[in-house]
C-alpha cells in the first residue's frame, strides 16, 4: 500500500504494529536471579577510570563493588571488581549501581577487557560464546609529513604525537592493527 501522509492516519498504523507485537512477541524471560554473565560488545576509554567495557547482560545482576570473573579470549581467567556500572538513558551515561539481565551497561574496573569476553561470578565461570570481529579490509601507511612544504600551514605533528594517537586508539577500536615499519616515523595502520 502507500504511505499516508496524515499524522491522525500514521499514529493509527503504529498503534496497530504495536499491539500486534504485544500480543504475537513473547516477553523476555527474567533470569536475573540465574549466575552473571555480561559480554562485552564494545569498548572505551576514560583517563579517569581507564578502560571500559560495554555489552549486554545476559542473565543475573552485576553490582558496584562485586568480585566477578572475567573469562578472557586465551582461556584464563582473571578476577577484578567492578568499581563503576554506567546505565545509558538516551545517548548520555548515568552511573548506576546495579544492571540486571538484559540491561545494555559500561562497566570499569578492568584494565585488560576485550570484546567478546565474558565476566561472571567466581564460583560459576561460564563463558558466552566468543564473538567475531572480521579481519581488516582498508591498510594504510601513517607518516610524518615530509613534503616540502611541511611546517608551512596546518599543525606540525611529529612521530611521537601520531605514534601516541594510533596507540590510544588501539585502546578502544578491536578491528584496528598497528604495526611497526622500517622507518620510524611511519606505521602501517589496518582497519
Amino acid at each position: 500500500g502507500t504511505a499516508s501522509t496524515d499524522p491522525h492516519q500514521q499514529d493509527e498504523n503504529m498503534e496497530a504494529l504495536f499491539d500486534c507485537i504485544l500480543e504475537n512477541i513473547p516477553a523476555p524471560i527474567d533470569n536475573s536471579e540465574e549466575p552473571l554473565q555480561f559480554q562485552v560488545a564494545l569498548l572505551d576509554y576514560n583517563d579517569y577510570v581507564g578502560r571500559i567495557g560495554i555489552g549486554r547482560v545476559f542473565r543475573g545482576t552485576m553490582h558496584v563493588g562485586q568480585q566477578v570473573a572475567l573469562m578472557k579470549l586465551d582461556g584464563s581467567v582473571k578476577q577484578f571488581r567492578v568499581t563503576k556500572i554506567f546505565g545509558f538513558s538516551g545517548l548520555k551515561r548515568v552511573e548506576i549501581q546495579e544492571a540486571k539481565a538484559g540491561d545494555l551497561v559500561a562497566v570499569s574496573g578492568m584494565e585488560d577487557i576485550n570484546v567478546g569476553e565474558t565476566v561472571c561470578p567466581i564460583e560459576h565461570q561460564d563463558a558466552l560464546p566468543v564473538l567475531h570481529i572480521d579481519e581488516p579490509t582498508l591498510q594504510m601507511t601513517f607518516l610524518v609529513n615530509n613534503s616540502p612544504f611541511a611546517g608551512r600551514e596546518g599543525k606540525y605533528v611529529t612521530a611521537r604525537k601520531i605514534e601516541e594517537r594510533l596507540r590510544a586508539q588501539l585502546q578502544t577500536d578491536v578491528s584496528l592493527r598497528v604495526d611497526n615499519t622500517d622507518s620510524p616515523d611511519a606505521w602501517i595502520v589496518s582497519g
